[in-house]
């Protein structure tokens, strides 16, 4: 059983245009509305994959409705907690050219009340589902909530017996450590932030998530772009996985030998 946990979900918008005129009138070509944020992601990808998925989250007026209606209709168990603010609508603007700009909103204020039922509802399905349960806890949280909500989520879950995973940035992740989850996954910018390291090359990357397992994660799956993915669950032996050959620029394809000339394990 896979618990995906929303704390800030989002309509994600895709907006097709023949080009992007700042500061000018844009008509689209087509509109498109997602069930987004990143623990809807992961609940249609366990979903897709064949695992028992249950999605808990705070959903507000129609734009929260659809949400529940997509994934429902995707064969997800979908447990909502109501809220006063509506769900956030972020905006993905793709080119004809390919170029992506994306604008998110920070969400609606979260009320007391809604944090408590959210915790509530939260504690009763880990503790049912105890042993037999992965958490997985991704993605912003809305304003109203507190920074080191995802600790206090970890700790709950893992005292019923669940495995955790938090992919999270900024505060949240480094709150959510010391709740020692099972495996964290942050990307190049996000493990940067959270340990104070410049992740250039492969011995940065290292370092990296060798700070980030002595503050509490279990395991870490570190992306790095185009430069790949590094698993370690043990510092001593990490492996390292690299993206199929796409066109990249002369620097990005310079850089990149950086990361091969490495013996990973």
């Amino acid at each position: 059983m896979i618990i995906c946990v929303s704390a800030n979900p989002a309509i994600d918008k895709r907006l097709m245009i023949d080009e992007l005129r700042v500061g000018e009138v844009n008509r689209t070509n087509s509109v498109t509305p997602f069930a987004g944020g990143k623990a809807a992601h992961v609940a249609m990808a366990a979903k897709a994959l064949g695992e028992d998925v249950i999605w808990i989250g705070l959903l507000g007026g129609e734009s929260g409705n659809e949400i529940a209606r997509q994934l429902r209709d995707l064969g997800i168990g979908v447990v909502a907690i109501p809220t006063r603010s509506a769900t956030r609508t972020n905006l993905e603007i793709i080119a004809r050219d390919g170029k992506i700009t994306e604008i998110l909103e920070p969400g609606g204020a979260v009320e007391s009340a809604e944090l408590g039922k959210f915790r509530d509802v939260f504690s009763d399905i880990v503790g049912k589902t105890g042993e037999e349960a992965i958490v997985a806890l991704s993605g912003s949280l809305p304003p109203g909530m507190p920074v080191d909500e995802y600790y206090a989520l970890t700790s709950s879950a893992k005292k019923a017996g669940a495995k955790v995973i938090v992919d999270a940035s900024g505060p949240a992740l480094t709150a959510a450590l010391a709740g020692r989850p099972d495996l964290i996954k942050p990307n190049r910018s996000e493990a940067e932030s959270a340990t104070g390291i410049s992740i250039e090359n492969p011995v940065d990357a290292i370092a990296a998530v060798r700070e980030l397992k002595e503050r509490g994660a279990g395991a870490v799956a570190l992306t790095l772009g185009a430069d790949g993915l590094m698993f370690c669950r043990d510092v001593e032996a990490r492996s390292f996985v690299r993206p199929p050959k796409s066109r990249l620029s002369r620097r990005s394809a310079a850089a990149t030998q950086q990361w091969r000339a490495l013996p990973w394990r």
